[in-house]
């Protein structure tokens, strides 16, 4: 919705329309071209998006937006004024052409090519593993402190997201009732007899909760048993100060909403004094994995091995001297 906004701002500007409903008419089209470069940061000189993810998707977007008012039209919803309806559709219809056949050449091509430029070019930054271990104790101390003292603990959910290396949404918006359900699982002996007798302890001592991540694919988050203390006293006090109507394990005090992760992330991160804190986010923590992780850490973050290793293992340019001198020799 704010980059609809945007987009009928910049459009506004140079036909006045005001309405986007207005807007979906063939004879704005190359306006409509216009206001997505001016919105993606297009220079004309350069031929470059500064943001070249913005114009990829602004024609699957409009897309949608002339389905839904096509939608709203044939359905003769108020919310759409309209004198002349079978005109009206004429025109959506042709405009949807238009996109589906010459955003491309227009906007598309030149957009992927920046922006696979700019992946490749942008160096690969990664905290490190010093502050990563730096940040957990920092983290780990807080939290037993806050703990002891019966204060209101934000520090449980960064500690689960290191454990786990998720995304923060996934924790985030993790309910107190998905945490609480029982889960019965049928351990056959036969998978027990596989494992060692450290992984049998992992089992039996780690809490397995399974809640909808991106794409509504099932996630499960694994609770090992100090931290499984922390949400326990974070319920038991959990009446004093969040509303009964929040359904958030980490809820935000006299809301209905959840606590910020990343902005708890960030914050931890400049209290612990790592030498880079905007390298600490979720998506950058999740990179971290070897290789020999990599199958099983993807299958446990529901992806494919082939989706994990071209967006979550980048691979970092220093390595490609070590390859290098591998195939010298």
């Amino acid at each position: 919705m704010r980059e609809l906004g945007r987009f009928l701002i910049s459009l506004g500007n140079v036909t006045g329309i005001r309405l986007l409903f207005d807007a979906l008419n063939p004879q704005f089209f190359d306006n409509i071209i216009g206001s997505v470069r001016v919105i993606s940061g297009y220079c004309e000189e350069t031929k470059t998006f500064k943001s070249g993810s913005l114009a990829l998707h602004m024609g699957t977007t409009l897309k949608q937006v002339c389905d839904i008012a096509t939608k709203n039209i044939i359905k003769k919803s108020p919310i759409v004024p309209c004198t002349n309806a079978e005109e009206k559709l004429k025109d959506i219809k042709r405009l949807k052409h238009l996109i589906e056949n010459h955003w491309s050449s227009e906007i598309s091509s030149l957009a992927l090519k920046n922006f696979k430029e700019n992946n490749y070019s942008s160096p690969k930054l990664l905290p490190l593993t010093q502050d990563v271990v730096k940040f957990q104790k920092f983290v780990m101390k807080e939290a037993n402190e806050a703990s002891n003292a019966l204060k209101e603990n934000q520090h449980v959910k960064p500690l689960t997201l290191l454990i786990n290396r998720k995304r923060i949404g996934e924790i985030q918006y993790l309910t107190t009732e998905t945490y609480n359900k029982e889960v019965k699982e049928n351990q056959q002996s036969e998978f027990l007899d596989c494992l060692s007798i450290a992984e049998k302890t992992l089992c039996k001592d780690f809490k397995r909760v399974v809640t909808g991540g991106k794409g509504s694919r099932p996630v499960a988050i694994l609770f090992p048993p100090d931290i499984q203390e922390f949400i326990a006293l974070l319920i038991s006090f959990r009446s004093y100060c969040v509303s009964e109507t929040n359904p958030y394990l980490f809820g935000n005090p006299n809301t209905n909403g959840w606590l910020s992760g990343y902005h708890i992330v960030k914050k931890l991160a400049e209290e612990t004094g790592v030498s880079d804190t905007s390298l600490f986010t979720s998506t950058r923590l999740r990179k971290q994995p070897q290789e020999d992780e990599m199958e099983q850490f993807a299958t446990f973050m529901g992806h494919t091995k082939e989706t994990h290793r071209s967006y979550y293992s980048d691979q970092h340019p220093y390595l490609c001297y070590t390859d290098l001198d591998v195939k010298i020799k």
